[in-house]
């Protein structure tokens, strides 16, 4: 599974980093986490995306609502627009 969330509008880069730093520090602590990538968009430096890679669905949605991880993540989804961002991989290379 990928959770993808796409966050426009960032007005201060270095708050925004730390805050997905310590949600990603916070997932990758969960059973079935794979990967996580923080980026910003090359044409417009005000939008950045988080990338997370799951072993499944179940263990990416476990991951989201354990108590801990929600209150690491809670300034970062707080940010997010309302649009999906759970995707099943169904390809890969």
């Amino acid at each position: 599974m990928l959770l993808v969330a796409r966050v426009p509008g960032i007005t201060d880069p270095t708050e925004f980093q730390a805050e997905a730093e310590a949600a990603l520090a916070a997932l990758a602590t969960r059973p079935g986490w794979v990967s996580g990538r923080i980026g910003r968009a090359l044409d417009d430096p005000d939008c950045w995306v988080l990338v997370c890679e799951w072993d499944d669905v179940g263990s990416g949605r476990r991951g989201l609502t354990t108590g801990a991880v929600r209150i690491a993540i809670m300034p970062l989804m707080a940010r997010l627009p309302n649009e999906p961002g759970t995707f099943e991989i169904v390809s890969c290379a």
